[in-house]
């Protein structure tokens, strides 16, 4: 099934495109804007429990705070620290 998102124009840049809407700022916001208002509003932004730099938040963990650059950071460890499974071929009669 199809869903269809009505394109609309941005209310801060007036490109037509598929909507973010924001509830806290009341705005139709294409991704960029939205993107651009979220990194520079600095109310939204709190110290990463990893790197201790204000920034913001991507992602909790465990209830803390991480930003966007740990989070990768942190996925990219686990990746690695995980154990190898082998593939098993379904018996075949």
């Amino acid at each position: 099934m199809l869903f269809l998102v009505k394109m609309r124009p941005c209310d801060k840049c007036g490109n037509f495109c598929r909507p973010i809407y924001s509830e806290r700022y009341g705005l139709c916001l294409c991704r960029s804007c939205y993107n651009k208002k979220v990194y520079n509003d600095v109310s939204l932004h709190e110290h990463c429990s990893i790197c201790g730099k204000l920034k913001p938040v991507n992602a909790r963990t465990n209830g803390r705070p991480v930003c966007g650059i740990c989070q990768k950071k942190e996925k990219a460890l686990n990746l690695r620290e995980r154990p190898q499974t082998k593939k098993i071929k379904p018996n075949t009669f």
